[in-house]
């Protein structure tokens, strides 16, 4: 689920984020304050987990089944960008 919702950063920020590795709240932000950032996050894309199924039928040994899971996730976190506008915008002003 978190290589799933890493893949769909870019989307839901509407930003190049050119290394995940970098990718902050800035250094102040507490790790509680960061678990309660990404909630609604987790919480918005956790009920389309199912689109990633195909990835865990021969358990991830398949790099092509996983790829493949992953874009369909990525096509169904796209499609529901619109209603999640404002919990992405909010959460994409907290990145620093």
């Amino acid at each position: 689920m978190v290589a799933a919702i890493a893949a769909c950063l870019e989307t839901i920020t509407d930003r190049s984020i050119p290394n995940m590795f970098r990718l902050s709240f800035g250094v102040t932000t507490s790790p509680k304050a960061a678990e309660q950032y990404w909630k609604p996050i987790v919480d918005a894309m956790t009920p389309l987990a199912n689109q990633l199924e195909d990835a865990f039928t021969h358990r991830l040994s398949s790099t092509d089944r996983v790829q493949r899971a992953l874009q369909k996730y990525q096509g169904i976190i796209a499609a529901t960008v619109t209603s999640n506008l404002q919990l992405y915008k909010e959460f994409t002003s907290k990145i620093k």
